[in-house]
């Protein structure tokens, strides 16, 4: 489930998404990554943030969120969550590159270069 070398965990439902998330932190271990340090309650707030703008982005393009998680949920979860009724969970392979070319998955820069009210769309796109 990849366009152009990016991987679309959104595609997978129920055993299909456990085992491709399984699959892929078994070639994260391989690789040997130094274990991340944990989120400040300031960096679940910015990523909060940025997910709530994307979903604003993603409703220019007509994918709508009827409900999502609480700040709290997100930090209890970890960030490993899936929704019950994923609006992203039935588009095309085809309709997800363009979605994120419009609205990235993560802010343009990294984490940390980005604050809330900033757009997320690339310059190009602006």
């Amino acid at each position: 489930m990849s366009v152009d070398g990016e991987f679309f965990f959104h595609r997978f439902q129920g055993e299909q998404l456990q085992l491709a998330v399984a699959t892929a932190l078994a070639c994260k271990e391989g690789l040997n990554f130094p274990p991340r340090e944990p989120r400040t309650r300031a960096m679940w707030e910015e990523l909060y943030a940025y997910q709530l703008a994307w979903i604003e982005c993603a409703a220019t393009q007509g994918i709508i969120y009827e409900d999502f998680l609480s700040l709290e949920e997100l930090i209890a979860s970890e960030g490993s969550y899936s929704l019950e009724n994923d609006p992203l969970a039935n588009i095309s392979n085809e309709a997800a590159r363009r979605l994120f070319e419009v609205c990235p998955q993560n802010p343009v820069g990294g984490f940390g270069n980005w604050d809330p009210g900033d757009p997320i769309a690339p310059v190009s796109q602006r």
